[in-house]
């Protein structure tokens, strides 16, 4: 894999163009029975795939694969996750977004954790998915792990970002934070606050 990933590398330095590269990428993530193939694949899909992709398309049952049959593996939902976040489209977003939604009751923090990360890109492709996520992304603010709570806070202040009338609703959730959390814990979320105000 470390041959693999390090000549890719190396080929995207010397600005070689890899999309030639974009069926057997495919090919290789559908014949990958585990992680260990699956992982390079995936990066080199970061690598090829852009939006003017039509292949693209095909990676969505992949993804859909990966996301509900790895469940039993964090390691492969979290590798899904990581590529997802960086060849969506808006396309895969409005396929994906109901199965990122039902990975957030997952009882695995590093799962919630990673999707929540993961649907901020997605909004960003196809901002209609906010509208289908926002009720279940509002109740991941009080969660009890303190990384898939640190992730969604940070996803909410990057939406307020692009249109923070939008999220006034949320400031008694956020100011619930701010006061219930012992000092020390979350120090950043109030001189964040404050920067963006």
């Amino acid at each position: 894999m470390g041959v693999f990933s390090s000549l890719l590398q190396s080929l995207l330095f010397l600005r070689y163009d890899i999309l030639w590269a974009s069926f057997p990428i495919v090919d290789c993530l559908s014949r990958a029975d585990k992680v260990a193939l699956r992982r390079p694949a995936y990066l080199a899909a970061t690598f090829c795939f852009q939006e003017k992709n039509d292949l693209g398309l095909m990676l969505i049952n992949h993804f859909k694969k990966n996301l509900l049959a790895g469940s039993r593996n964090p390691m492969e939902i979290g590798i899904a996750l990581s590529a997802l976040a960086v060849i969506c489209t808006p396309d895969m977003s409005r396929e994906l977004i109901n199965d990122l939604i039902a990975l957030l009751s997952s009882n695995k923090a590093y799962i919630r954790k990673k999707v929540v990360l993961t649907m901020f890109r997605l909004f960003l492709r196809w901002p209609l998915a906010l509208r289908t996520a926002f009720p279940k992304l509002k109740s991941m603010l009080v969660d009890e792990d303190q990384g898939v709570l640190t992730a969604t806070v940070n996803t909410f202040l990057e939406l307020c970002r692009k249109n923070a009338k939008n999220y006034l609703i949320l400031v008694p959730h956020f100011f619930t934070l701010l006061t219930q959390t012992s000092k020390g814990h979350l120090w950043w979320m109030n001189k964040d606050s404050r920067g963006r105000a």
